[in-house]
């Protein structure tokens, strides 16, 4: 586990490639460049210890842990290549929008039979794994405005393979807090929910993740 002192790494920013007004935080060690994904207090090694381990583990990817004099944070490589000549895919929106719903459906059921800590924690680990979305407040903003069609969220969109990372989240996250089979169950009545279009789009995504 690499937990590295931050005299020892040059810290700078980069423009968001999701959003080019935005800047986001970027660290250089041994000629690699890592993004920020999460920062933890002193007191919290053991969480993002825990954080580091999921994303090396289960993710496959380089990460980070950095030591400040206040705090602990975790970091991965920034493997991001644009792709040229390739438009993106406004149909993503509205995956990215009906999972915003299974999220909220989830967390709202986390915090009624667990209690609000138990939903606290659901969140943290939800919120990691949306790359464009940096606080719980601006996750309830993108999950009230993804009910909205009519309101765009163009700003928060991300590719195809971080929805399917990001579902299988979704799906893990549930298991772990509410069991594999009542995930299942929840996630499918959420489905039937969700508005007709949502609903379509997300439906045929789906058959083509299997």
């Amino acid at each position: 586990m690499f937990i590295v002192k931050i005299q020892d790494v040059q810290i700078g920013e980069m423009s968001d490639p999701k959003n080019p007004n935005q800047k986001i935080l970027t660290l250089d060690y041994l000629n690699r460049q890592y993004v920020l994904v999460q920062v933890f207090p002193l007191s919290g090694l053991n969480t993002a210890q825990t954080l580091w381990r999921h994303l090396t583990d289960d993710r496959s990817q380089v990460c980070l842990i950095i030591k400040g004099n206040e705090r602990y944070s975790v970091w991965v490589e920034n493997v991001h290549k644009p792709l040229e000549n390739e438009p993106p895919d406004p149909r993503l929106e509205f995956i990215f929008r009906a999972q915003m719903c299974l999220i909220d459906g989830l967390w709202a059921e986390v915090g009624e039979l667990l209690g609000q800590n138990q939903a606290a924690a659901f969140g943290k680990e939800i919120l990691a794994f949306i790359p464009t979305i940096s606080s719980f407040t601006d996750l309830l903003n993108v999950i009230t405005l993804a009910m909205q069609l009519e309101q765009s969220i163009d700003t928060y969109a991300i590719s195809g393979l971080q929805l399917s990372e990001l579902y299988q989240e979704i799906q893990r996250l549930g298991g772990k807090y509410l069991g594999k089979n009542y995930t299942k169950e929840l996630l499918a009545d959420f489905q039937a929910q969700l508005s007709p279009r949502l609903k379509q789009s997300f439906q045929t995504w789906l058959l083509k993740q299997s």
